[in-house]
């Protein structure tokens, strides 16, 4: 990932911290970013999710909602970084106008030190995720089969 681990290494400074999880996928209207434990920061917004796993025509960036589960006995540090390279990738995003991208909801095992998140992203930020060394599973889902099943 090409971001700079150092870039916006206090982005997270302000980040509440809750007792549980989150049981809601991204943020709400009034909401600031939030994790539980030392688990993936939650910063995407909810509408930015329902946006990619709604309609191709509401969803004019082609975002994704992607899984990302991470190598698991690295240091605490290591899962850190790669959040910090996630957010600055998002920030990135935000540059070219596609905004509230990113983590949305913390899909961890805490007590077993074990850390998947869903996001969304577009194809070139999953496609960078998907180099970080720490990442061992990143892919998208579907939401056309998703509601073709549905139905």
């Amino acid at each position: 990932m090409a971001p700079n681990p150092q870039q916006n290494q206090n982005a997270f400074a302000d980040c509440r911290i809750l007792p549980a999880p989150d049981e809601q996928d991204g943020l709400r209207d009034g909401q600031t970013m939030h994790r539980h434990k030392n688990g993936p920061p939650v910063f995407a917004s909810s509408i930015t999710r329902d946006a990619a796993w709604g309609p191709a025509a509401g969803n004019p960036h082609n975002l994704h909602p992607v899984c990302v589960k991470l190598r698991v006995g690295l240091a605490q540090q290591e899962y850190e970084d790669h959040y910090v390279r996630v957010f600055n990738l998002c920030m990135a995003l935000e540059q070219n106008g596609i905004f509230d991208t990113g983590i949305y909801r913390d899909g961890s095992i805490h007590d077993l030190d074990w850390y998947t998140y869903h996001a969304v992203f577009d194809r070139a930020t999953m496609d960078e995720v998907k180099k970080d060394v720490v990442v061992q599973i990143c892919g998208a889902w579907d939401p056309e089969n998703r509601r073709r099943k549905a139905q």
